[in-house]
Protein backbone atom coordinates (compact mmCIF):
# COMPACT_ATOMS: atom_id res chain seq x y z
CA UNK A 1 0.00 0.00 0.00
CA UNK A 2 0.86 3.22 -0.96
CA UNK A 3 1.99 5.83 2.44
CA UNK A 4 -0.23 8.97 1.39
CA UNK A 5 -1.20 10.35 4.78
CA UNK A 6 0.05 13.59 6.32
CA UNK A 7 -0.38 14.50 9.73
CA UNK A 8 0.03 18.21 10.65
CA UNK A 9 1.03 20.26 13.68
CA UNK A 10 3.32 18.13 15.49
CA UNK A 11 5.48 20.18 18.32
CA UNK A 12 2.19 22.93 18.93
CA UNK A 13 1.73 21.33 22.47
CA UNK A 14 2.50 18.63 24.78
CA UNK A 15 -0.66 16.33 24.40
CA UNK A 16 -0.96 17.03 20.50
CA UNK A 17 2.61 15.95 19.88
CA UNK A 18 1.92 12.72 22.11
CA UNK A 19 -0.89 11.91 19.99
CA UNK A 20 1.13 12.31 16.81
CA UNK A 21 3.63 9.99 18.19
CA UNK A 22 1.48 7.36 18.84
CA UNK A 23 -0.71 7.84 15.59
CA UNK A 24 2.47 7.47 12.98
CA UNK A 25 3.72 4.35 15.18
CA UNK A 26 0.16 2.78 14.64
CA UNK A 27 -1.07 3.85 11.04
CA UNK A 28 0.81 2.62 8.87
CA UNK A 29 0.30 4.78 5.24
CA UNK A 30 1.43 8.04 6.92
CA UNK A 31 4.53 9.29 5.12
CA UNK A 32 4.74 12.21 6.46
CA UNK A 33 4.56 14.64 9.92
CA UNK A 34 4.60 18.65 9.05
CA UNK A 35 6.31 20.20 12.36
CA UNK A 36 6.33 23.41 14.21
CA UNK A 37 8.54 24.59 16.27
CA UNK A 38 9.27 26.46 19.72
CA UNK A 39 6.20 25.80 21.20
CA UNK A 40 7.47 21.95 22.95
CA UNK A 41 10.63 20.95 24.40
CA UNK A 42 12.99 19.13 22.48
CA UNK A 43 12.55 15.12 24.26
CA UNK A 44 9.55 15.33 22.07
CA UNK A 45 11.33 16.39 19.09
CA UNK A 46 13.63 13.54 20.26
CA UNK A 47 11.21 10.67 19.99
CA UNK A 48 9.99 11.66 16.63
CA UNK A 49 13.29 11.83 15.25
CA UNK A 50 14.08 8.03 16.02
CA UNK A 51 10.94 7.61 13.80
CA UNK A 52 11.61 6.57 10.01
CA UNK A 53 9.27 9.01 8.61
CA UNK A 54 9.56 12.23 6.35
CA UNK A 55 9.82 15.66 8.59
CA UNK A 56 8.48 18.90 6.88
CA UNK A 57 8.59 22.37 8.93
CA UNK A 58 4.75 23.62 9.11
CA UNK A 59 6.19 27.03 8.76
CA UNK A 60 4.06 29.38 11.46
CA UNK A 61 3.63 32.71 11.09
CA UNK A 62 0.28 33.70 12.41
CA UNK A 63 0.06 31.54 15.40
CA UNK A 64 1.10 32.83 19.27
CA UNK A 65 4.09 33.77 17.11
CA UNK A 66 6.24 37.56 17.55
CA UNK A 67 7.49 39.08 14.18
CA UNK A 68 9.91 42.05 14.72
CA UNK A 69 8.84 45.33 13.77
CA UNK A 70 5.44 43.76 12.11
CA UNK A 71 3.41 42.13 15.06
CA UNK A 72 1.88 39.47 17.33
CA UNK A 73 -0.85 36.93 15.73
CA UNK A 74 -1.07 38.32 12.32
CA UNK A 75 -3.78 36.74 10.24
CA UNK A 76 -3.33 34.89 6.64
CA UNK A 77 -5.32 37.79 5.30
CA UNK A 78 -3.03 40.74 6.91
CA UNK A 79 -0.15 38.97 5.65
CA UNK A 80 -1.22 38.34 2.21
CA UNK A 81 -1.37 42.33 1.91
CA UNK A 82 1.67 43.20 4.22
CA UNK A 83 3.69 46.16 2.86
CA UNK A 84 6.87 45.68 1.05
CA UNK A 85 8.98 47.13 3.34
CA UNK A 86 7.62 45.14 6.62
CA UNK A 87 8.20 41.51 4.53
CA UNK A 88 11.82 41.68 5.02
CA UNK A 89 11.07 40.99 9.07
CA UNK A 90 8.83 38.06 7.78
CA UNK A 91 11.47 36.59 5.63
CA UNK A 92 13.91 36.64 8.95
CA UNK A 93 11.40 34.88 10.87
CA UNK A 94 11.01 32.05 7.83
CA UNK A 95 14.87 31.51 7.50
CA UNK A 96 15.20 31.50 11.11
CA UNK A 97 12.65 28.30 11.44
CA UNK A 98 14.00 27.03 8.61
CA UNK A 99 17.83 27.01 10.29
CA UNK A 100 16.39 25.97 13.39
CA UNK A 101 14.75 22.96 11.54
CA UNK A 102 17.82 22.49 9.97
CA UNK A 103 19.63 22.04 13.03
CA UNK A 104 17.10 20.21 15.10
CA UNK A 105 16.36 17.15 12.67
CA UNK A 106 20.05 17.94 10.58
CA UNK A 107 19.05 18.11 7.49
CA UNK A 108 20.64 20.05 4.87
CA UNK A 109 17.77 20.65 2.57
CA UNK A 110 14.30 20.64 3.92
CA UNK A 111 10.51 19.77 3.03
CA UNK A 112 8.14 23.05 4.08
CA UNK A 113 4.49 23.98 4.27
CA UNK A 114 2.20 26.65 5.75
CA UNK A 115 0.27 26.40 9.25
CA UNK A 116 -2.68 27.68 8.03
CA UNK A 117 -1.21 27.41 4.42
CA UNK A 118 0.35 30.38 4.77
CA UNK A 119 2.85 29.17 2.12
CA UNK A 120 1.22 29.47 -0.63
CA UNK A 121 0.78 33.20 -0.50
CA UNK A 122 2.58 34.05 -3.35
CA UNK A 123 5.24 36.60 -2.24
CA UNK A 124 5.91 34.24 0.75
CA UNK A 125 5.64 31.22 -1.63
CA UNK A 126 8.44 32.79 -4.34
CA UNK A 127 10.96 33.57 -0.77
CA UNK A 128 10.80 29.67 -0.59
CA UNK A 129 10.85 28.52 -4.14
CA UNK A 130 13.76 30.24 -4.52
CA UNK A 131 16.01 29.37 -1.47
CA UNK A 132 18.23 26.73 -1.75
CA UNK A 133 16.97 25.02 1.24
CA UNK A 134 14.24 23.91 0.56
CA UNK A 135 13.77 21.06 -1.98
CA UNK A 136 9.68 20.92 -1.52
CA UNK A 137 6.98 22.86 -1.19
CA UNK A 138 3.39 21.69 -0.18
CA UNK A 139 1.19 22.51 -3.66
CA UNK A 140 -2.24 22.58 -2.71
CA UNK A 141 -3.40 21.69 -5.81
CA UNK A 142 -6.64 20.11 -4.47
CA UNK A 143 -9.32 18.77 -6.81
CA UNK A 144 -13.11 19.44 -6.05
CA UNK A 145 -14.39 16.23 -4.50
CA UNK A 146 -18.08 16.13 -3.04
CA UNK A 147 -18.83 13.77 -0.38
CA UNK A 148 -22.08 14.06 1.27
CA UNK A 149 -21.18 14.84 5.41
CA UNK A 150 -22.27 17.09 7.96
CA UNK A 151 -20.37 20.01 8.18
CA UNK A 152 -21.66 22.70 10.05
CA UNK A 153 -22.77 25.90 7.28
CA UNK A 154 -20.09 28.33 8.96
CA UNK A 155 -16.87 25.72 8.44
CA UNK A 156 -18.12 24.57 5.29
CA UNK A 157 -18.20 27.99 4.15
CA UNK A 158 -14.58 29.07 5.69
CA UNK A 159 -13.37 25.60 3.73
CA UNK A 160 -14.53 26.61 0.43
CA UNK A 161 -13.40 30.52 0.79
CA UNK A 162 -9.85 29.20 2.11
CA UNK A 163 -10.09 26.37 -0.78
CA UNK A 164 -10.99 29.33 -3.28
CA UNK A 165 -8.34 32.08 -2.67
CA UNK A 166 -5.51 29.07 -2.64
CA UNK A 167 -6.96 28.36 -6.07
CA UNK A 168 -6.46 32.17 -7.44
CA UNK A 169 -3.00 31.90 -5.97
CA UNK A 170 -1.82 28.69 -7.54
CA UNK A 171 -2.21 30.76 -10.97
CA UNK A 172 0.91 32.43 -9.95
CA UNK A 173 2.85 29.89 -7.80
CA UNK A 174 4.72 27.46 -9.69
CA UNK A 175 4.60 24.05 -9.05
CA UNK A 176 7.11 22.71 -6.69
CA UNK A 177 5.78 19.21 -5.59
CA UNK A 178 5.02 16.01 -7.81
CA UNK A 179 1.83 15.35 -5.26
CA UNK A 180 -1.79 15.45 -5.40
CA UNK A 181 -3.37 17.28 -2.50
CA UNK A 182 -6.23 16.79 -0.68
CA UNK A 183 -7.24 18.27 2.95
CA UNK A 184 -8.47 22.13 2.45
CA UNK A 185 -11.98 21.15 1.66
CA UNK A 186 -12.47 18.77 4.26
CA UNK A 187 -10.15 20.45 7.21
CA UNK A 188 -11.41 19.27 10.28
CA UNK A 189 -13.40 17.17 8.44
CA UNK A 190 -10.94 14.53 6.98
CA UNK A 191 -12.72 10.78 8.06
CA UNK A 192 -12.72 7.33 6.19
CA UNK A 193 -15.49 8.22 3.76
CA UNK A 194 -13.33 11.28 1.86
CA UNK A 195 -10.06 8.91 2.16
CA UNK A 196 -12.28 6.15 0.25
CA UNK A 197 -13.40 8.30 -2.15
CA UNK A 198 -10.21 10.04 -2.96
CA UNK A 199 -8.47 6.76 -2.74
CA UNK A 200 -11.27 5.48 -5.44
CA UNK A 201 -11.01 8.39 -7.87
CA UNK A 202 -7.51 9.15 -7.71
CA UNK A 203 -5.72 5.45 -7.29
CA UNK A 204 -3.06 6.20 -9.41
CA UNK A 205 -1.60 9.52 -8.64
CA UNK A 206 1.43 10.40 -5.44
CA UNK A 207 -1.31 11.69 -3.04
CA UNK A 208 -1.12 13.66 -0.22
CA UNK A 209 -4.16 13.52 2.36
CA UNK A 210 -4.17 15.84 5.08
CA UNK A 211 -5.16 15.09 8.61
CA UNK A 212 -5.08 16.66 12.12
CA UNK A 213 -5.56 14.47 14.44
CA UNK A 214 -3.63 15.76 17.26
CA UNK A 215 -5.74 17.50 19.87
CA UNK A 216 -4.95 19.73 22.66
CA UNK A 217 -5.80 19.41 26.26
CA UNK A 218 -8.02 22.04 27.86
CA UNK A 219 -5.46 22.45 30.78
CA UNK A 220 -3.08 23.84 27.78
CA UNK A 221 -4.47 26.89 27.15
CA UNK A 222 -0.88 28.82 28.60
CA UNK A 223 0.31 27.13 24.97
CA UNK A 224 -2.11 30.27 23.18
CA UNK A 225 -2.47 33.85 23.65
CA UNK A 226 -5.16 33.81 21.09
CA UNK A 227 -8.84 32.07 21.71
CA UNK A 228 -9.07 31.35 18.09
CA UNK A 229 -6.26 29.04 18.15
CA UNK A 230 -6.99 27.62 21.39
CA UNK A 231 -10.48 26.49 20.06
CA UNK A 232 -8.89 25.07 16.75
CA UNK A 233 -6.77 23.13 18.74
CA UNK A 234 -8.91 21.69 21.56
CA UNK A 235 -11.74 20.86 18.82
CA UNK A 236 -13.44 17.44 19.20
CA UNK A 237 -12.91 17.49 15.38
CA UNK A 238 -9.74 16.71 15.88
CA UNK A 239 -10.64 13.61 18.08
CA UNK A 240 -12.78 12.47 15.34
CA UNK A 241 -10.39 12.72 12.47
CA UNK A 242 -8.15 10.66 15.04
CA UNK A 243 -10.74 8.31 15.40
CA UNK A 244 -11.17 8.29 11.34
CA UNK A 245 -7.72 7.32 11.01
CA UNK A 246 -7.86 4.32 13.22
CA UNK A 247 -10.96 3.27 11.29
CA UNK A 248 -8.98 3.43 8.26
CA UNK A 249 -6.65 1.41 9.79
CA UNK A 250 -9.19 -1.31 10.13
CA UNK A 251 -9.42 -1.55 6.47
CA UNK A 252 -5.60 -1.36 6.03
CA UNK A 253 -5.66 -4.56 3.64
CA UNK A 254 -8.59 -3.32 1.47
CA UNK A 255 -6.14 -0.51 0.05
CA UNK A 256 -3.48 -2.90 -1.20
Amino acid sequence: MKKNIVIDDFGRTPQVSKTILKVINDIPNINEVAVMLDFVNSSFHNKLKLIKIKKSLHLNLTDNIHIEDVGKNLSFIQLVFLSKNKRVFVYKEINSQIKKFQKLYKLTQISINGHEHVHTIPWIYKYLYNNKDVKSIRYVNEKFLFVFKKIKFFELTRNCIAYSIVKIFNILNKKRSNKKFFGLLYTNHMCKKVYNKIIKNYSNSNLEILFHPGKANKNEINYFSNKKYYKYFVSNNRLNELKELYEIKKNFNNYR
